[in-house]
């Protein structure tokens, strides 16, 4: 739901500026200036929403993880063309409440089901790393820039990852081919919040049609 919201907070923002916040009408050099500053900040707010393709190593698969912290339960991830198509089933309970929830991002759609009355949320935007894979995808030396320090290898899911931690943020991570495959969360405290970790590795295996369906 996050990505969902800051995208259309981002295109309420764009249209803001673009039509004008005031009555009063500006001379012909400030409305000049003021469509050059509003086209540029359209420009890069429409950068941050470039469909997420070729993000994954692995062209097709499916990846399960096991939450532990503030959200419990689990998560199922379902890869296809190395993530241009991305399906996700959130099972999860957050501050006692029984979450289901169903994600489907496909080129530039998004779509989402998360309501009891069963209708599906959708939009055009689709924001860069709307699956989990912020820690995934980000280079290492951007990584080593934010405080992160490879720390060596571990094997999770029958697969070699680099072992990733930052001591300062208390993140702690490993990634193999561009897929998390754990994440410890302790955003700046003494202990672990929210942690997930794989625990099913299938390559090969599609996108399930119950998650196809939510574009129909």
């Amino acid at each position: 739901m996050r990505a969902f919201l800051q995208g259309v907070a981002a295109v309420a923002f764009v249209a803001l500026i673009v039509s004008g916040c005031g009555e009063d009408a500006p001379d012909a050099a400030s409305s000049t200036e003021g469509e050059d500053t509003a086209a540029e900040m359209a420009e890069q707010v429409a950068e941050a929403f470039v469909p997420a393709a070729d993000q994954f190593g692995v062209e097709q698969f499916k990846v399960v993880y096991a939450l532990e912290g503030q959200e419990t339960g689990t998560r199922t991830m379902w890869v296809e063309d190395y993530g241009a198509r991305v399906g996700m089933e959130d099972s999860l309970t957050l501050y006692s409440e029984r979450q289901h929830k169903l994600y489907y991002w496909d080129g530039d759609q998004s779509h989402l089901l998360d309501r009891p009355d069963g209708e599906v949320y959708s939009t055009g935007l689709r924001v860069k790393a709307s699956e989990p894979t912020a820690f995934a995808t980000t280079p290492a030396s951007s990584l080593e820039t934010v405080g992160y320090e490879r720390l060596g290898e571990k094997t999770l899911v029958g697969h070699t990852c680099e072992h990733w931690q930052n001591t300062q943020l208390n993140y702690e991570g490993c990634r193999w081919n561009n897929i998390e495959l754990e994440f410890l969360n302790g955003a700046g405290t003494d202990r672990i919040l929210q942690q997930s970790v794989a625990t099913e590795f299938v390559e090969g295996e599609g996108i399930p049609d119950r998650i196809r369906a939510l574009a129909e």
